[in-house]
């Protein structure tokens, strides 16, 4: 018979009787522990915990049943079977009120003990398994970085983590004498009681966002998720914070109010020459409306625009679907602007498609603020904002790219000799020379001081170090404005797919430390 892993204790003073049964129980259990009285049975049930308790009743020093009242104090949940001898109604009495699970009279017979034990040994893996997942959801709720929390009928907090009580100011006894719904604006009161009420009496999940408030007063916002538990009205809560997310996303509305009704409409044929034009889009293109009148929308187009963007516009609206996407685009006096729209085709009463529909917004402060974001103010590269969001989408969908330090030689004795202005303007002239020498689908930014980070997507060693060899050389052979010479040192690794953000940059360290220490205007790329 295969094993569980279960441990048994057996407690047994006829030792013929034990050494009998001994072997029938030990090819059923991983382990078997013996004991010869309820003294001794309880000092091991104390030391191995086991998962099955088989007693007899009548014995010396201590009994079956006091074993067992001790037993209980410890773990009322054991699985317990009792054997005895005698027809004692007093002890099974006794027995059955301490919650034992199976009897068996001695002498046991071979089928009764097997399917006895083997409904006990069921019994005991069902609560060792449930102990398990206690365990599991206990320590998923103690780490989760979500509020969560068990509540009654009346929404009074019945369990609360840690996460939940930072959010609220509460320490968990305090948490007991009040209702989610006390945490609640007044204002929003209401509609959370009325999902409440529709997840306790129709067990539907319900989720919500609410401005809240803490013990102190400060409100908050959280998303706040119901799930009805059990029949005994209880309801499981999830309370997300999202204030931070709340506050960013007002102020973005706030300062993208005005762009958002900027928006410009067109109407074309099938073709796409404009037969209609709203006057928003006039005044945002610079042309009137009679100019417009009869145009293709190439009168905007700006060459930079992609011809796939154009292909995969047309391919979109042919298919009678619609098409979003983003354009640069030129106004009349020859100044860009940016747009963000949604072309659609038009069909007539008998479904017969006529044209196209685009409405436009102008994204043009949008795309400015984007750039400013992103762009490092000196030297109009990126800046490290935008580097550690390429890396961070890079490492997390584990793309092959490299990556490689750059670092200006003895910069600081350039700022003391020179002065800064001039230290100011080898960083701006550095970055010039190096983005001249990188592809477009690299990317190249400012790391910090006189560092800079090169990311290399899709390329080998010896072509990484080819090209970082070319900048060096660039580098040391351009004659900068404000002093003499410069040259730089470069350290650079390839993302390994055990690699993290952290030994990826280690390693990069490693090699411009090696580059450094080797003379300087090197490339170390390992």
């Amino acid at each position: 018979m295969d094993k569980n892993n279960l441990v048994m204790l057996y407690v047994e003073d006829d030792e013929q009787l034990q050494n009998t049964y001994t072997r029938f129980f030990k090819r059923r259990v991983k382990d078997l522990h013996l004991a010869n009285n309820g003294s001794v049975g309880l000092e091991k049930f104390k030391e191995i915990k086991p998962d099955i308790v088989v007693s007899d009743l009548r014995m010396p020093i201590m009994d079956g049943i006091e074993m067992i009242q001790n037993i209980r104090e410890l773990n009322e949940d054991v699985t317990v079977i009792v054997t005895s001898a005698f027809n004692d109604s007093e002890y099974l009495s006794k027995a059955i009120e301490l919650g034992v699970s199976r009897y068996l009279n001695k002498p046991f017979k071979r089928d009764q003990i097997s399917k006895i034990f083997g409904k006990a040994i069921e019994d005991a893996l069902l609560k060792k398994r449930a102990e398990q997942q206690r365990k599991e959801l206990e320590a998923i709720f103690k780490i989760s970085t979500d509020g969560i929390a068990v509540v009654d009928k009346n929404g009074k907090f019945e369990n609360i983590n840690q996460t939940y009580l930072d959010l609220i100011k509460y320490t968990k006894e305090g948490s007991s004498q009040i209702s989610i719904f006390d945490l609640t604006q007044d204002d929003e009161r209401a509609d959370l009681e009325k999902k409440f009420k529709e997840v306790l009496e129709g067990g539907v999940e319900n989720s919500c966002n609410k401005s809240c408030f803490d013990k102190n007063g400060n409100i908050f916002y959280a998303n706040i998720a119901l799930k009805k538990m059990n029949s005994n009205g209880k309801i499981l809560v999830r309370a997300r914070d999202t204030t931070k997310e709340r506050i960013q996303n007002r102020k973005l509305e706030e300062y993208f109010k005005l762009i958002d009704e900027n928006i410009i409409s067109s109407m074309t044929d099938l073709d796409g020459n404009i037969i209609e034009v709203s006057k928003a889009f006039c005044k945002t293109s610079g042309y009137s409306k009679k100019e417009l009148i009869g145009k293709n929308h190439k009168i905007i187009k700006h060459p930079d625009n992609k011809e796939e963007l154009y292909k995969d516009l047309w391919q979109t609206i042919q298919n009678n679907e619609s098409w979003t996407g983003e354009f640069k685009n030129i106004k009349k006096s020859g100044e860009i602007f940016w747009t963000w729209q949604t072309i659609s085709p038009i069909f007539d009463l008998n479904k017969n498609k006529i044209g196209y529909t685009s409405i436009k917004q102008d994204i043009t402060d949008k795309k400015r603020i984007e750039k400013i974001s992103i762009t490092d103010k000196l030297t109009g590269i990126y800046n490290r904002t935008k580097l550690d969001e390429i890396l961070e989408k890079l490492l997390e969908n584990c793309e092959n790219f490299s990556i490689a330090i750059a670092d200006i030689d003895k910069f600081k004795s350039i700022n003391d000799t020179y002065g800064h202005q001039a230290g100011d303007s080898v960083l701006v002239e550095f970055s010039r020379v190096a983005l001249s020498n990188i592809d477009e689908n690299d990317f190249f930014g400012r790391w910090g001081g006189e560092e800079f980070l090169i990311i290399f997507k899709n390329r080998e060693r010896e072509e990484v170090s080819e090209i970082l060899e070319k900048i060096r050389g660039e580098i040391e052979k351009h004659n900068f404005s404000e002093v003499p010479k410069v040259t730089a040192s470069f350290g650079g690794t390839k993302f390994e797919k055990e690699d993290t953000e952290k030994t990826l940059f280690i390693r990069a360290d490693e090699n411009l430390y090696k580059a450094k220490n080797g003379g300087r205007n090197r490339v170390v790329f390992e």
